[in-house]
């Protein structure tokens, strides 16, 4: 919806406790262009389907070098997180 925030967390850890959002890694959910999230943090990790708070995601582009953009609000996006073996992790 417009002004979407939400997210993804995985390898989430509940033995500290706390009375907020479990300890964990997430990927980010949200309306880019109209959430006030998507513009803190630093250098652009708070934004679609970045590693929240950590690392930004790269933005794709075509083959012309145009830049492929998320769909508009009300149409479906896909992500897709990728973990290996090793501990690497990828965000889609």
């Amino acid at each position: 919806s417009d002004t979407a925030n939400s997210g993804v967390k995985y390898f989430v850890t509940e033995k500290e406790n706390n009375t907020g959002s479990a300890i964990g890694l997430e990927y980010q959910i949200l309306d880019d262009d109209k959430h006030p999230d998507a513009k803190l943090g630093s250098i652009g990790n708070r934004t679609m389907a970045s590693l929240y708070d950590l690392i930004p995601a790269k933005r794709i582009y075509g083959n012309n070098n145009e830049r492929r953009e998320k769909l508009p609000i009300g149409a479906w996006n896909r992500g897709r997180i990728v973990v290996y073996p090793d501990g690497r992790v990828e965000h889609w």
